[in-house]
């Protein structure tokens, strides 16, 4: 059995990253938090910061994110993002 949790961050425009990832970190409203596998149920904000996705055996992926929502569940991470950040 795998222990990662699938990832999705989305933007108006495009689909940023459809992934498998063993953690991803969210810039949340009330303090940045990491979801792994397993995690409870949570709805909320995302604040300006840094999404960070770790895949297994690969450098993590950073986004830098404006406002929006993210929605966490046992299986998988849904973000919706207004925009990402160029780098």
């Amino acid at each position: 059995m795998s222990n990662e949790i699938k990832v999705r961050v989305i933007t108006p425009k495009k689909v940023v990253c459809d992934c498998m990832a063993a953690a991803v970190t969210i810039p949340a409203e009330m303090g940045e938090m990491q979801a792994l596998k397993g995690h409870i149920s949570v709805v909320g904000r995302l604040k300006p910061g840094k999404i960070i996705v770790f895949q297994n055996n690969a450098i993590p992926a950073n986004f830098d994110v404006e406002e929006g929502f993210f929605s966490v569940n046992a299986e998988d991470v849904s973000i919706l993002a207004d925009k990402i950040l160029d780098k």
